[in-house]
């Protein structure tokens, strides 16, 4: 299981927006509960592992989307205590500045990281990937423009970090043109926000991750762990399975 955070603080305003909040005490105890139950690693190792068909099952990784400050503030002390791995993915334009894709104002007082906090992280044993340049939809605009944004925030990452860059895709969206240009820019992988696990039959560049919120009560946290990515699972079965068996024959019309 691939979780997905974004920031941890409390919200400073209610509706749309406040609920990508989770609290550094409901954080806590989040992560108390998944050291002593499972293997902690990097969505990079996740990566690799299925990559090898290795042993995927127990396996949960923390990712963080957008590069919010408080994710040094508030989440590495959380991390460093139970001594547990995560990924960071970065959103390149505006390090240390509030972020442009937030056009309501809502994270009035919230910035990104700067450069050198993002190299404090990674100092303490936290993988970074890429959320992009700017944040955009990648499907709202063309092609051409999503992998000008993608090669810039690639290439922006490359000259400050060593080693394969995993992807996160903005928003989670994706096609399958910019899955092929993403594999042909080099980046490792790619993970979305469809829900489920991530098993032997999970594309590389559309691994499935679980949005943990801030209005997630504990125990709506472990159902989301163990039963959502397989009530998911099974209905992604089940949508293939009778599509197969309700396909029109060759003679028939409709």
């Amino acid at each position: 299981v691939i979780l997905v955070y974004h920031s941890i603080d409390r919200a400073r305003f209610s509706g749309e927006g406040s609920q990508y909040y989770v609290t550094p005490e409901d954080f806590d105890r989040q992560m108390e509960f998944l050291v002593s139950r499972r293997t902690m690693v990097t969505a990079g190792e996740i990566l690799d592992r299925l990559r090898r068909g290795g042993e995927l099952q127990g396996l949960v990784a923390v990712t963080f989307d957008d590069g919010y400050y408080n994710n040094l503030q508030n989440a590495l002390p959380v991390l460093k205590k139970y001594k547990l791995p995560a990924t960071l993915f970065l959103t390149t334009e505006g390090l240390d500045q509030h972020p442009r894709w937030d056009s309501s104002g809502n994270y009035f007082g919230e910035r990104l990281l700067s450069w050198e906090e993002a190299a404090a992280l990674r100092g303490a044993g936290i993988e970074v990937g890429c959320h992009s340049h700017s944040h955009y939809d990648l499907t709202g605009i063309s092609l051409n423009a999503a992998v000008s944004d993608l090669r810039r925030s690639r290439d922006v990452l490359a000259s400050r970090i060593s080693g394969p860059l995993l992807l996160s895709y903005p928003h989670g969206k994706y096609t399958d043109a910019l899955i092929r240009e993403v594999e042909v820019l080099g980046f490792a992988g790619a993970c979305g926000i469809q829900k489920g696990f991530v098993n032997a039959g999970t594309s590389p560049w559309a691994l499935k991750r679980i949005h943990v919120f801030g209005h997630d009560d504990f125990s709506s946290f472990r159902r989301k762990l163990f039963w959502v990515p397989l009530y998911y699972e099974i209905g992604r079965r089940l949508k293939y399975f009778f599509a197969g068996h309700c396909r029109p024959s060759a003679g028939s019309r409709g």
